[in-house]
């Protein structure tokens, strides 16, 4: 409680001020949002690809409820920030891109997994 009250003047100040120091962001406009939907669409194919095993269907080994796989992590670094901060940006203008673009490496992640997969396969397809 104390460290509450203490803290207490710096949020009330901080709240006065964040029109000031954000005023000069603007919201996303169309084509920010269709880059957004293309980036998460691909992110989400290439998710779902990821998560089948080699006969197709849905994997079933080691996703274990709750466990961080590399899909999870990669599919919510791409698609979770710049969603999440261009919907609070429809009602306070928050959004730069320059803020998420760490998301990205989500979308690197499962790019490269998938290509690993890819080159796997065709080593299986070579030696058979």
């Amino acid at each position: 409680a104390a460290v509450l009250a203490a803290l207490l003047p710096l949020a009330v100040l901080s709240a006065r001020q964040a029109d000031r120091q954000l005023g000069w962001l603007g919201r996303p406009s169309a084509a920010l949002w269709l880059q957004y939907a293309a980036v998460a669409a691909v992110c989400a194919l290439l998710a779902r690809w990821l998560s089948r095993d080699g006969t197709g269907e849905p994997g079933r080994g080691g996703e274990a409820r709750g466990r961080v796989t590399l899909v999870r992590l990669g599919l919510g670094l791409a698609v979770l920030p710049a969603g999440l901060l261009m919907t609070v940006s429809l009602v306070k203008p928050w959004y730069v891109d320059r803020y998420v673009i760490y998301g990205m490496t989500g979308a690197a992640l499962l790019a490269g997994a998938a290509l690993d997969r890819v080159v796997a396969g065709r080593a299986r397809w070579r030696r058979a």
